[in-house]
């Protein structure tokens, strides 16, 4: 697989993110950025709640929009 050109710059926004997610998760791992869409794994006691996982991945896209305007989606996997 190749590697996308700010795949180091987006796991070191990752990493920032994290703690404002710490009450649902621990971890966030890139797992892909394939045509704008980033493919993000969350380690962690999340729960299972589709409202949550909703609101995380918004949180998680805006937080990374900031600084990569060109990410269109965000895709959150187990």
């Amino acid at each position: 697989m190749e590697i996308h050109p700010k795949q180091k710059q987006i796991e070191k926004r990752l990493i920032s993110i994290s703690p404002m997610l710490t009450r649902d998760t621990d971890e966030l791992q890139l797992i892909n950025i394939e045509k704008n869409v980033v493919k993000i794994r969350m380690k962690g006691n999340r729960e299972q709640d589709v409202n949550s996982e909703d609101t995380l991945k918004k949180i998680i896209q805006i937080q990374l929009k900031q600084v990569f305007p060109e990410i269109e989606s965000v895709e959150l996997s187990d």
